[in-house]
């Protein structure tokens, strides 16, 4: 693995000019966005447009599908497609389209030289450009989070519940009820072994209102992103549950982002960069379980130091906007027949 400034340097001898094609703004393409404003911005590579309006749109067939959650760029040629959907699905001629993929809920089974994963997301911005075209000078400005150093105090967990009804099959309608009991289970279960010590809870809407105890829920505006990122920075461990489909939640990445110890539920997607369970984060299978290993990573402050080291160490290495979109970057130009090898490990 090539350390971030000698990545840095190896692609800006490339000199890349890079055109983006992006769909309207939307807050799971941020984070890219981020990423290629900054290398703009250092010189490491050239921006010769970003554009939204379909009808303008010159890359290679056979056409994708308009979805928010995708980012397509050239690069001297070689195209490439972050699909940055909720879903493990692929997005509808995404691999036909392009040379190399990066996907962000990219299951073992699917993963392949061109099918790589892309990485844990995280907000990089505090508010969303939404306008009907992306131009170029409308991308959000970057405002980091930065890996902290102090250990922290208390236990945060915040969540929310899947309303049943907006459904649109009787399996995800099954898969919600189960998340959601789940969900409401491990509330419970942190807030008795925890006591003043946790801090969070279950978001209140309409469907929350009637499905879950009211000493569980999080009172309204409490929960509201910029409140909770603020706990997180706060918090020696930050606790998080899987999303559907067992997808990686955003709170996983917003946790590494802030260099918090995480207390994880089981997923099922694959992470760059040798994130390790018992390294980087701790997994849990049931609420017993996930109460018994913050009992134990509490009772061992020396290990939640070298949990946040090495947390702090993969956002700097791996995650910061600018390095995560420069290690796609230079695999997609390495993926070439012609290219010259670059990476070592």
């Amino acid at each position: 693995m090539l350390p971030p400034h000698e990545m840095f340097e190896s692609l800006e001898r490339h000199q890349l000019k890079c055109t983006v094609y992006a769909s309207r703004t939307s807050e799971h393409a941020e984070q890219v966005y981020a990423g290629l404003r900054m290398l703009s911005a250092r010189g490491i590579i050239r921006i010769s447009t970003i554009d939204a309006e379909p009808a303008t749109w010159d890359c290679p067939p056979p056409r994708l599908s308009q979805n928010r959650s995708t980012v397509r760029l050239v690069l001297d040629g070689i195209p490439v497609l972050y699909d940055l959907d909720d879903s493990p699905s692929e997005s509808a001629g995404g691999r036909e389209w392009a040379d190399i993929c990066f996907k962000r809920m990219l299951v073992p089974d699917h993963a392949s030289l061109t099918l790589r994963p892309y990485g844990a997301n995280y907000p990089v911005s505090e508010s969303l450009v939404e306008t009907r075209s992306v131009r170029w000078r409308d991308v959000p400005s970057v405002a980091q989070l930065h890996p902290s150093r102090e250990r922290g105090s208390g236990v945060v967990f915040f969540t929310r519940l899947w309303d049943p009804a907006e459904s649109r099959s009787a399996d995800d309608r099954e898969w919600r009820s189960t998340i959601n009991e789940f969900r409401i289970e491990l509330v419970a279960r942190l807030r008795a072994s925890l006591g003043t010590e946790f801090s969070g809870g279950i978001a209140t809407d309409e469907y929350s209102r009637h499905a879950c105890p009211e000493e569980l829920l999080i009172p309204g505006g409490h929960s509201a992103k910029g409140a909770y990122l603020l706990r997180v920075a706060q918090a020696e461990i930050v606790v998080v549950t899987a999303g559907l489909h067992r997808s990686l939640g955003w709170r996983f990445g917003e946790g590494l982002a802030l260099g918090r110890p995480i207390v994880t539920e089981e997923f099922a997607c694959l992470l760059p960069g040798g994130l390790q369970d018992g390294s980087h984060f701790a997994a849990f299978t049931n609420p017993e379980d996930a109460a018994e290993t913050i009992r134990f990573l509490r009772s061992n402050p020396e290990l939640l130091d070298t949990m946040r080291a090495n947390v702090r160490d993969y956002y700097e290495n791996w995650l910061r906007p600018d390095v995560l979109v420069a290690r796609t970057i230079l695999a997609a130009v390495e993926s070439q027949p012609e290219a010259q090898p670059h990476s070592r490990g």
